[in-house]
């Protein structure tokens, strides 16, 4: 959802079609945001929540979602919850897991996405201090980046597109002091 938001917001913006981004930036926000515990929901199942904590959806992605709408409030929250509940030590390398409950592996792609979010955050050292963990497993594992630093179902430790382009990205804007253009804050 958070994707597909950024993607018609862009776009309108290029003039290419009114895709209504608004209203489905209001969607995802009335029917996902889980206000007790300050995060969002991995998606509906019918008509409930579906509540799992997936790294992506808890906060994430949604912390840079909440900051393009002008919730920075609701960003810090959600970086908070992944603190307390997706932190992971995976025999020394520190970043995050997919999912609250477990694998007990360092998703390295969403944790990219972290570091971006602390940056336009403020946060600058947290954030540069996860692009370096990823930058050093890279100099030990080699390029393209690891999905995860360990096996486990869904999340294999080997090496894949996906965590190297966000690190690549990401490192662009908070490294090299890059104007933001992977979803940017301003609407």
């Amino acid at each position: 959802n958070v994707d597909a938001y950024f993607a018609l917001r862009a776009a309108e913006k290029a003039g290419i079609t009114s895709t209504g981004h608004t209203a489905l930036g209001e969607a995802i926000s009335k029917h996902l945001y889980i206000a007790k515990e300050r995060r969002y929901a991995q998606g509906l199942q019918g008509t409930r929540q579906d509540t799992v904590s997936a790294l992506d959806a808890a906060g994430s992605w949604t912390a840079l979602f909440e900051l393009a709408v002008g919730r920075p409030q609701r960003a810090s929250d959600m970086l908070r919850w992944l603190e307390r509940h997706h932190t992971i030590d995976d025999g020394g390398w520190a970043g995050y897991k997919p999912y609250r409950q477990g694998p007990d592996v360092w998703f390295v792609e969403g944790s990219l996405a972290i570091a971006l979010a602390r940056h336009r955050l403020g946060r600058l050292n947290p954030a540069k201090q996860l692009t370096a963990e990823a930058a050093a497993l890279s100099c030990v594992a080699g390029r393209p980046l690891l999905y995860s630093t360990s096996w486990a179902k869904d999340f294999p430790a080997t090496p894949v597109a996906a965590p190297t382009l966000w690190f690549a990205l990401v490192a662009k804007e908070i490294d090299a002091g890059g104007e933001p253009f992977l979803w940017p804050i301003s609407q």
